[in-house]
C-alpha cells in the first residue's frame, strides 16, 4: 500500500529544532498526526503487514530523520533525499549525541541520497550528516547513502528518490541459485534469515519456490520438487504454472492418471495452452 500525503505549503513538516525561520515549524504536530491519526487508520481499513517505510525529500527528508531520531519504532526503514535544506541534518548531530543510549535502532534502514548538482550548501549540510553517522552509528541501525551523478538532459529523480533506495534495503531478496540448489530447507533457512535483517516476516516469493522445484527436478529429487510444486499451487492457486509442472512431472514419472489430473487444472484456468492439451492426450494414450 502506498499512501501520499499532501503539504498544504512549506513548513508544515519542518521540526522545531531547525532553522527555518521564514516557515512555521510544526513538525511536532504532523508527526502527531501521523502516529494518532494516519498511521491509526491505514491499519484499520486497509491489509497490511508489519512493516512501513518512510520516503521524503528537503523538507519531508528533514521530517524523516526527525522521526527516525524522535520515535523510530515508528517505520521500519527511512529512505530520505537531500535532507540537508536550512541546515537541516546537521541539526539532530546533538539530538542523536543526547538520546544514543537511549535509542532503539534495531533492525531499522535509513537511506540517505543526493545530487551532487544540488545548492552546495545543501550538498555539504548532507554530507557533514553522513559522515557524522558514519563515524558513530547509533546501536542496531543498518544505514546506506548514496550520491547521484546527472548527465546533462537526465531526469534521475525517480531513481535516487525511490529505486535506488528500496534496492539497497531489499538487498538479498532474491535468493542465489546456488542455494536453491540445495534445496527446499535451505532456501526457507535463508529467508528466515533474510526476514530478521529485515525486521518482517518474508515469505518465499513464487519465483524461487519455481526455481528451486526445477532445478531439484533436474537433480532428480522428484519427491522434493513434487512438495514444492504442491506448495505453488496453494500459495497462488489461480497462476498455471505450478499445475502445468506437476502435470509433466507426473508425466514422465509414469504417473499418468496424475499427469492427467494437473494437466486438466492447468486447462481450466486457461483452455488455449496447447501444449498443455498435447501432453494431456500423450498421458491418457498411456494410461489405455
Amino acid at each position: 500500500i502506498i499512501v501520499g500525503v499532501d503539504q498544504h505549503g512549506h513548513g508544515e513538516v519542518i521540526p522545531p529544532q531547525v532553522p527555518a525561520k521564514q516557515y512555521p515549524h510544526e513538525g511536532d504536530k504532523f508527526l502527531k498526526f501521523v502516529e494518532k491519526e494516519l498511521l491509526p487508520y491505514i491499519e484499520k481499513n486497509y491489509r497490511t503487514k508489519d512493516f512501513r517505510i518512510f520516503m521524503g525529500s528537503y523538507d519531508c527528508g528533514i521530517f524523516g530523520l526527525y522521526t527516525l531520531f524522535r520515535n523510530p519504532e515508528l517505520f521500519n526503514a527511512y529512505l530520505v533525499n537531500n535532507p540537508g535544506r536550512y541546515g537541516g541534518s546537521s541539526t539532530f548531530m546533538d539530538m542523536i549525541k543526547e538520546q544514543k543510549e537511549l535509542l532503539n535502532m534495531d533492525k531499522r534502514f535509513l537511506y540517505i541520497s543526493y545530487a551532487e548538482d544540488n545548492y552546495e550548501a545543501m550538498v555539504k549540510e548532507t554530507l557533514d550528516f553522513i559522515h557524522f553517522l558514519e563515524s558513530d552509528l547509533p546501536k542496531g541501525l543498518r544505514f546506506d547513502h548514496s550520491e547521484f551523478v546527472r548527465e546533462p538532459g537526465e531526469d534521475l529523480k525517480a531513481y535516487y528518490y525511490s529505486t535506488g533506495p528500496l534496492l539497497a534495503l531489499f538487498e538479498g531478496y532474491s535468493c542465489p541459485a546456488d542455494v536453491c540448489s540445495q534445496g527446499y530447507e535451505a532456501v526457507k533457512g535463508y529467508y528466515h534469515k533474510f526476514s530478521a535483517r529485515i525486521g518482517y516476516e518474508v515469505e518465499i516469493p513464487y519465483r524461487i519456490l519455481d526455481n528451486t522445484a526445477n532445478i531439484r527436478w533436474e537433480k532428480g529429487y522428484i519427491d522434493e520438487a513434487e512438495e514444492i510444486f504442491l506448495i505453488m499451487t496453494k500459495k497462488k492457486p489461480e497462476r498455471i504454472d505450478a499445475y502445468f509442472r506437476l502435470g509433466d512431472l507426473y508425466r514422465t514419472s509414469g504417473q499418468y492418471k496424475k499427469s492427467v489430473e494437473y494437466y486438466q487444472k492447468c486447462l481450466d484456468l486457461n483452455p488455449n495452452i496447447t501444449v498443455a492439451k498435447i501432453r494431456m492426450e500423450q498421458a491418457m494414450e498411456k494410461m489405455e
